[in-house]
């Protein structure tokens, strides 16, 4: 009778602990799932150069990411450091509300003949059209009675954003301004609409700027009269033209 009460009382510590065990791995799956799910309670969109670098900030260290992809991130004030093989490194302090998507644009600057080579590449047009602000227009002063988009520029909306860029179709680039819309889904015409609502609610004449969607340029009234500008056809979406030389 003894050793069957010993034998009880053995296999009880034994589920105890057993029990115990249980309970801190369930435990450290929760930790786990509450970190990948709740405290990554916000999203940054990228759109660089290159497309694959590591993020840190706060205690993320070297995390992963490509661009032109939602990235899940913490809500909260931080400085963000990116950084890819070859590169100098980027940092921004950005500031992200619970459930906002912040969207960032930037070119890493190549140190090495392996990354210039990969930042020659076409694939990053748009990128460096984006990263055009206010200052990449050496006569945004003179501008300004002439092109109210100047005050205007840059807006983000949550799918996409419109800044100002490189003009490109004068010789004198002073007296004219370059606009670009970038969106996050390249063949969503909802969101195209969207930045040309925005722009002409607050200038009624888009001829007088060089204005560029999705790195495509995109023709004034004359150039569509003319067939200045072409569609490029095929499955592209209906904002998109390209000149014939292009073809």
């Amino acid at each position: 009778m003894e050793t069957f009460d010993y034998l009880i009382q053995r296999y009880r510590r034994e589920l105890m602990l057993a029990g115990i065990f249980l309970a801190v791995i369930v435990g450290a799956l929760i930790i786990k799932w509450y970190s990948d799910t709740i405290t990554y309670d916000a999203t940054l969109y990228v759109y660089s150069v290159p497309d694959r670098l590591t993020v840190s900030y706060d205690n993320v260290k070297n995390q992963g990411l490509s661009s032109k992809t939602k990235h899940p991130v913490k809500s909260g004030e931080y400085t963000f450091t990116f950084k890819a093989d070859g590169f100098s490194e980027y940092s921004t302090k950005l500031s992200i509300k619970k459930g906002e998507q912040k969207i960032l644009v930037f070119a890493l600057t190549p140190q090495t003949e392996a990354a210039r080579r990969e930042s020659a590449k076409d694939k990053y047009r748009e990128v460096y059209d984006g990263v055009g602000s206010k200052k990449a227009n050496q006569g945004a002063a003179k501008l300004e009675q002439s092109a109210p988009l100047v005050n205007k520029l840059p807006y983000y909306s949550r799918w996409w954003y419109v800044i100002t860029c490189k003009p490109y179709r004068t010789a004198d680039r002073t007296q004219r301004l370059g606009v670009c819309i970038v969106t996050s889904d390249k063949n969503s015409k909802e969101q195209v609409d969207q930045a040309m609502n925005y722009l002409k609610k607050n200038d009624t004449n888009l001829d007088r700027y060089d204005l560029k969607i999705n790195g495509y340029p995109y023709p004034t009234s004359k150039e569509m009269r003319e067939n200045t500008l072409m569609p490029c056809g095929g499955s592209q979406p209906s904002w998109c033209y390209i000149y014939p030389e292009e073809h």
